[in-house]
């Protein structure tokens, strides 16, 4: 007994075969796509309490807030003016605020950022939400009215809890004579008036 099978049949069993497995492996790319990674390994906090399983959410909508227990770092935000005077390593004390701030937080600037800042990380730092940047009026209330930058920093000891905190920071900085920083937007007029 034997088994006949014309070309036609088998070439469409193979095109099936081949359909079936670029849908398995499409199916299997869209699931590695959709798996959260982090960056490193840490404790997740902050879940969003209206997350749950079937709930659509927006791809930049924040899910939880995770945290890396061994190395805290922090960003503020500096004006223009300042910025020439920052540089990486210099002496950091962070003043967390809320109900029980604790003591200041010790640290060092990792990096200074180069670009202006065209929006911030958190909701809770706009002046729409409450907090001491003042926003442009738009739909998320997000992007900073004046001219900041970021600076990176490295803390040396942990925060008493394992939650995003706002404070102050206070950056040590290269000394500037409040004469000279007067004087200066002055000077720079004079030297174009001149210059015609």
């Amino acid at each position: 007994m034997g088994v006949w099978a014309d070309r036609s049949t088998v070439r469409g069993s193979l095109q099936q075969q081949a359909l079936r497995q670029a849908e398995w492996s499409a199916q299997r790319d869209e699931a590695a796509r959709l798996t959260l990674k982090a960056p490193f390994a840490g404790v997740l906090t902050e879940v969003d309490s209206e997350l749950a399983p079937g709930v659509w959410v927006t791809p930049r909508q924040p899910l939880a807030v995770l945290v890396d227990p061994s190395r805290w770092q922090g960003e503020a935000f500096v004006a223009q003016r300042d910025l020439e005077r920052l540089t990486p390593g210099a002496a950091v004390r962070f003043y967390p605020q809320g109900a029980n701030p604790g003591p200041a937080l010790l640290g060092r600037v990792l990096d200074v950022g180069h670009a202006r800042t065209t929006a911030l990380p958190q909701a809770g730092l706009s002046s729409a939400h409450g907090g001491p940047i003042a926003v442009l009026p738009d739909a998320q209330g997000l992007t900073p009215r004046d001219t900041l930058y970021r600076v990176r920093i490295q803390l040396d000891q942990p925060p008493p809890t394992l939650h995003v905190l706002r404070g102050h920071a206070r950056i040590e900085g290269d000394a500037r004579s409040p004469l000279v920083e007067w004087l200066k937007p002055a000077v720079m007029l004079l030297m174009r008036e001149l210059s015609f």
